[in-house]
C-alpha cells in the first residue's frame, strides 16, 4: 500500500508543483501588465478579484494539460504489479498469522489455502477475505492479470507466494522473470 502512495505522490507533487509556479507567474504577469495600464483596468481587476484569480488557474490548467503527456505517470502494468505485491503481502502475512495461532501448516493449493484463511462463517477467525473480484469461478485467488496466485506453505511454517506476472507464465518466482514473489 505505501509503494501505491508513493507512486501517485511521485507523479503527483511535481504536477501541483507546476500549477502553483504557473498559477503565481501568470498572477504576476497579469499584475505587471495592469500596472503598466491605466487605472481604469486596475479598478476591473479590484473589483473582480476571484474572476481573474480563476481566469489565471484555468490558465495553469491549460499549460499543465499541454506538458502532462511528458511527465512519468505510472501506467496500468506498473499499478497492477503494486497491486499483486499488496496482494502477496496480505497473503502471506494471513499464512502466517494463521500458523501462529493454530500451530498447524496448511496443505493444498490455492482453492484450499483461500478456504481456510477465509475461515468458516460464524466459527473461525477470518485471516483473509480477497474482494469477490480477485476470486475466480473456481474460488482461486487470482493477480491484477487474471492469472491464479500460487501460495503454499514450507515444512518449517515459511509461507511463500508469487504471482505469474503479466506474461501469466509461471517460472516459480524465479529471479529475473516477470513474476512478483513474495520473497
Amino acid at each position: 500500500m505505501i509503494e501505491f502512495l508513493q507512486m501517485y505522490l511521485t507523479a503527483l507533487v511535481p504536477m501541483m508543483a507546476v500549477v502553483a509556479v504557473l498559477a503565481m507567474v501568470i498572477g504576476g504577469v497579469v499584475r505587471f501588465v495592469c500596472a503598466l495600464f491605466s487605472n481604469t483596468i486596475r479598478k476591473h481587476i479590484a473589483a473582480h478579484p476571484v474572476k481573474h484569480v480563476l481566469w489565471g488557474l484555468a490558465s495553469a490548467a491549460c499549460i499543465v494539460a499541454l506538458f502532462l503527456p511528458l511527465m512519468d505517470v505510472p501506467s496500468k502494468n506498473v499499478l497492477n504489479v503494486v497491486q499483486a505485491k499488496n496482494d502477496l503481502f496480505m497473503t502471506t502475512t494471513a499464512i502466517k498469522a494463521y500458523h501462529s495461532d493454530k500451530g498447524a501448516i496448511i496443505t493444498g493449493g490455492n482453492v484450499e489455502i483461500v478456504k481456510v484463511l477465509r475461515g468458516k462463517v460464524g466459527e473461525d477467525t477470518v485471516y483473509l477475505e480477497p474482494p469477490p473480484k480477485e476470486l475466480n469461478s473456481a474460488g482461486e485467488f487470482i493477480d491484477p492479470w487474471k492469472t491464479p496466485y500460487r501460495l503454499g506453505m514450507s515444512a518449517d511454517g515459511f509461507p511463500w507466494a508469487y504471482s505469474c506476472g503479466p506474461d501469466g507464465k509461471d517460472d516459480g518466482g524465479a529471479p529475473g522473470s516477470d513474476d512478483i514473489a513474495s520473497w
